[in-house]
């Protein structure tokens, strides 16, 4: 009957289920959880922080060697075009070194 004008809560029983943790001995394990739940929490997020840390490093160093990496392949293009253009310009001066000795043994 006790249940039913108060809710459905019997306030006896939680009281007695309170008072054990109302000793100082429980309040301070209680806190001491509560303390160790807390330092876990922080060392969670802590490693959290260094895990997003190294990645935006990662991501910063792998933007930069990009531009370096840019410079580079411009670099060794620009190579490549005057190899290719010093291999053309060879082919050019021996074609017009044998259309002169040709030209000269005609006549």
């Amino acid at each position: 009957k006790k249940r039913d004008t108060h809710r459905g809560i019997d306030h006896l029983e939680r009281n007695v289920r309170q008072l054990g943790q109302a000793s100082p001995k429980e309040s301070l394990v209680r806190l001491q959880k509560r303390a160790l739940l807390g330092f876990e929490q922080h060392d969670a997020v802590s490693e959290r922080r260094l895990h997003l840390e190294a990645e935006s490093d990662k991501y910063k160093l792998h933007w930069l060697r990009r531009s370096e990496e840019r410079r580079m392949e411009r670099l060794a293009e620009q190579e490549r075009l005057e190899l290719e253009q010093r291999a053309e310009d060879t082919r050019r001066s021996w074609l017009v070194r044998l259309a002169v000795i040709s030209f000269a043994e005609r006549f």
